[in-house]
C-alpha cells in the first residue's frame, strides 16, 4: 500500500486540480518518450515517487490527471526493472479478499483494464494489450476452513463481486480433474477474474505517464529531509553517480513511498515505523 507522507501544505492547495470534466495537459509530453531524465539539483516538485513500478507508475498516472504532470516525478533505482517486483509477478487479478475495500478496488481495477487501451495509448502508438485471460480465480477450503470461506463470500458478494460457493459435488462436477479430498467447499471467480501480462501493464502505465510530462529519474531515494512531521525534499543518488556517490536535492511538498520491498527503507529515512 502507497503510504503519502505529512506535507508541509494543505494537500487540496498543492495539487492544483483543473476545472470538473477537464484533464491537465502538458507542453512537454512526447508522446513517445519512455527513458528517463535527469533534474537539477534543486528542482522542486510538488510530488515525488520512490518507485517506479506498478505502483509508483499507476499512482504517478492518476495524479498526472489531477495536477500539472510536470510537477511530478518518479525515481526508480532499477531502470530495467530486471529485480522489479512487478515483472516478477504472476499478474493475479481477484476480486476474492475478505476486506471490503480489497474487494472494491479490484473490481475498479477490472473496470480500468477494459478500457484502458484508449486510456493509456500513447499518441503515435499502438494501444497497449495487456493480454487479460479471464479464466477465473477457484479458492478451495477444507471443513476447518469452510466458515472463513463462506464469510470472505459474504463480503464480496455485499461488494457485487461476481463470485459463487461451490460444494464438493458441484466442484467435481464443474472440474472433475480436481482432486476433492479433504475440500469441503469452493468460491469461483466466474466472471473478471484472471491474469495478464505485469511488464505490458507497467510499460503502458510508464509510457503514458512520461508521455504526460512526468519526470522518471533513474536512481535511488537515499535521504528524505524533513522539517518537524513534514517532508520538505529527498536526496537521490543517481544510478550513473559512480562510486563517489553524489547527490541531487529535488524538493517536494508530498513525499509517496511505493519502494515495494524496499518502502520500509525508505519510510526508515523519514524517521516513519519500527526501528
Amino acid at each position: 500500500m502507497l503510504k503519502l507522507l505529512h506535507s508541509r501544505r494543505v494537500l487540496s492547495r498543492a495539487i492544483r486540480y483543473p476545472a470538473a470534466g477537464c484533464r491537465w495537459s502538458s507542453s512537454t509530453a512526447t508522446g513517445t518518450a519512455t527513458a528517463a531524465t535527469t533534474p537539477s539539483d534543486g528542482d522542486e516538485f510538488d510530488v515525488v515517487l520512490a518507485g517506479g513500478g506498478i505502483m509508483g507508475s499507476c499512482a504517478a498516472y492518476f495524479l498526472a490527471q489531477r495536477m500539472d504532470p510536470a510537477r511530478i516525478c518518479v525515481v526508480e533505482r532499477d531502470a530495467t526493472y530486471k529485480h522489479a517486483s512487478t515483472p516478477l509477478s504472476v499478474g493475479g487479478v481477484r476480486h476474492q479478499f475478505s476486506n471490503r475495500e480489497n474487494v472494491l478496488m479490484s473490481m475498479h481495477c477490472m473496470d480500468f483494464i477494459k478500457t484502458m487501451g484508449q486510456e493509456l495509448r500513447v499518441p503515435g502508438q499502438d494501444a497497449p494489450d495487456v493480454q487479460f485471460c479471464g479464466d477465473g480465480y477457484l479458492l478451495l477450503a477444507s471443513a476447518a476452513g469452510a466458515d472463513t470461506l463462506r464469510g470472505n463470500y459474504d463480503v464480496q458478494r455485499e461488494c457485487n463481486a461476481p463470485v459463487e460457493l461451490l460444494t464438493r459435488t458441484e466442484l467435481g462436477t464443474k472440474f472433475p480433474w480436481l482432486n476433492l479430498d479433504a475440500v469441503e467447499l469452493g468460491c469461483f471467480g466466474y466472471r473478471n477474474e484472471g491474469w495478464l501480462d505485469p511488464w505490458s501493464l507497467l510499460n503502458a502505465f510508464r509510457a503514458k505517464a512520461i508521455s504526460m510530462g512526468v519526470t522518471y529519474v533513474a536512481g535511488s531515494v537515499s535521504s528524505v529531509a524533513c522539517d518537524g512531521q513534514t517532508v520538505s525534499g529527498v536526496g537521490v543518488k543517481l544510478n550513473d553517480a559512480g562510486e563517489a556517490g553524489e547527490e541531487l536535492f529535488l524538493s517536494c511538498d508530498y513525499l509517496v513511498n511505493s519502494a515495494g520491498p524496499h518502502a520500509a527503507e525508505v519510510a526508515a529515512m523519514a524517521g516513519v515505523g519500527a526501528p
